[in-house]
């Protein structure tokens, strides 16, 4: 799901971000932009991810997720922009449609 925000007096990067259950750093590469240039009345482009939100496990791996959740490596690392996962990262399993 996507759409724009226009930040608000007393936004902060961090705040923008948890309220939409996004991390910081992706808030600002999706949008090519500086913490700094972040200002009032900035747009911002939110690019929420659909599927299922995972907290990596120690010892995990792109294929052993992908394994237990029935979906390709490919198709989570495509999903997350990802090549590894690290222990805590948050990542998103997409859900088959039928």
């Amino acid at each position: 799901m996507k759409f724009v925000y226009r930040v608000k007096a007393n936004d902060t990067v961090l705040s923008i971000a948890n309220n939409f259950s996004l991390s910081p750093e992706d808030l600002l590469s999706v949008n090519q932009i500086k913490r700094e240039n972040v200002v009032e009345g900035t747009l911002l482009l939110i690019e929420k991810k659909q599927g299922i939100k995972y907290v990596v496990k120690p010892f995990e791996s792109v294929e052993s997720i992908a394994k237990e959740f029935g979906v390709s490596p490919k198709v989570i690392r495509e999903y997350n922009g990802i090549d590894i996962v690290f222990l805590g990262e948050v990542i998103y399993i997409p859900i088959k449609k039928n």
